[in-house]
């Protein structure tokens, strides 16, 4: 009764309403189209579908970290010019990544073909191309959610996946096959970008009149936030990766047929971090370092129940009823691989509560949760290193991973806690400091 009150009656939560059922509904849609397409795809074009995906999630990491820190300068700055300078020089870094990858992809497009054993290597220049935009579309809606501009930003998430089944189905259809599907999910992505362009220029974004598009990116400038981003990107990337990567290793070690229908559990399995997804988004812009430590971790509870109310129900389904749910979502193709489900969603239902609590701490520089979020990811690359012969062994190891790092962060707080009760003055406690270097 008392949880359920601090829920109802939160400012957060009322503040915060258009932002979580709205990037919920835009998960949906954006969920969505993995199935739509599952079903126009047979599962080998499928599972190269799902591979560019994974492949995206892992190499646009850094702008997840990007969107992190965009959110936490547009919240804590109070000079706009400041504000403005850092941001976009902060992007002009990003896009020149970004160009680098499209080089790459161009000079090894031919290893990365034989390497997943794909047909073609469009597929990887279509993922160099979304990677650009996606670039200038992350700042943008960023800066969108620091502004708390809540109701913009979702309409910007929800164009996206809108755009991308619209324009996919159709040139599926028409026989482009996988292809089709990534230029549809590019032409989704274009359509978002022009809007944020606007909403985010409104709203305060403009380039200041000495920052110049092709210079050089002023390092000195920004070094405080490049240095807060490369420590916020460890943990980051230590959290994605224990959701793509098994996709990854699948498609390289099994045969195609298997790594599609691998990357139909998967699909299924990901639905319970795409709803919790929003949580994290309604988080961030609202932990301030200068908040009292009370109003943080109130925030910080309230996100827990957000996550168990959203993702609990979807797991014990899953669990349940794994036959079923594999056949209304992927269809019977897919039912072979379907005993796997209850482990994976268990998997997944962990990750994405480390996901919530490790972006908490990171808004508040508390790295180490990030450091051992690492720890759980170093547990299950090994593992599947020496124990990869079946979908079965993968996802054991996947499983024993994230339990390592959830279970080491929940020690860290405990051991923080009892720390804290010895202290005289709690508000100096090294888990109630923000700006701590830990």
């Amino acid at each position: 009764m008392k949880m359920f009150k601090l829920l109802t009656s939160s400012d957060f939560l009322r503040h915060n309403a258009i932002l979580i059922f709205g990037a919920v509904a835009a998960g949906f849609l954006n969920y969505l189209f993995y199935p739509v397409i599952g079903r126009l795809l047979d599962p080998v074009s499928f599972g190269e579908v799902q591979v560019i995906f994974s492949l995206f999630l892992q190499l646009t990491i850094f702008l997840g970290v990007l969107n992190t820190v965009t959110v936490f300068i547009v919240a804590n700055y109070k000079n706009v010019r400041q504000r403005n300078t850092i941001i976009l020089e902060l992007e002009k870094i990003a896009a020149c990544i970004a160009v680098g990858l499209l080089v790459l992809t161009i000079i090894f497009g031919q290893w990365i073909k034989e390497f997943f054993k794909f047909d073609s290597a469009v597929p990887f220049f279509m993922l160099s191309v979304l990677i650009i935009i996606s670039v200038l579309l992350t700042f943008r809606v960023a800066f969108l959610r620091g502004r708390k501009k809540f109701k913009t930003s979702v309409i910007a998430n929800f164009l996206s996946p809108l755009g991308r089944i619209l324009f996919a189905a159709p040139l599926v259809i028409l026989g482009m096959g996988a292809n089709g599907a990534l230029i549809g999910v590019v032409a989704g992505h274009v359509i978002a970008l022009v809007y944020t362009i606007v909403k985010a220029s409104q709203a305060g974004l403009k380039r200041p009149s000495e920052l110049r598009v092709l210079s050089r990116p002023k390092l000195k400038t920004i070094w405080p936030e490049l240095k807060y981003s490369l420590l916020v990107l460890f943990g980051s990337l230590a959290v994605m990766l224990q959701l793509t990567f098994d996709a990854l290793v699948v498609k390289h070690l099994f045969d195609p047929q298997t790594a599609g229908l691998y990357a139909g559990l998967v699909t299924v399995s990901r639905t319970i971090f795409f709803f919790a997804a929003p949580i994290v988004m309604a988080l961030l812009p609202s932990v301030k370092l200068d908040a009292e430590h009370k109003a943080n971790i109130a925030l910080l509870k309230k996100s827990i129940l957000l996550f168990l109310a959203i993702s609990l129900p979807l797991l014990i389904v899953m669990v349940a009823f794994p036959l079923q749910i594999i056949n209304i979502l992927m269809g019977p193709q897919y039912i072979e691989v379907a005993n796997l489900l209850p482990l994976l969603a268990l998997t997944t239902f962990v990750t994405s509560l480390l996901n919530v609590v490790v972006s908490y701490f990171l808004a508040l520089k508390r790295y180490i949760s990030g450091m051992l979020a690492i720890i759980g990811f170093a547990v299950t690359f090994g593992l599947m290193f020496f124990r990869h012969g079946s979908l079965q062994a993968i996802v054991e190891s996947l499983f024993v991973g994230s339990m390592v790092s959830i279970c080491l962060i929940a020690i860290w707080l405990a051991r923080e806690r009892l720390t804290s009760r010895g202290s005289h003055d709690e508000a100096t406690t090294p888990i109630h400091r923000g700006s701590s270097s830990q």
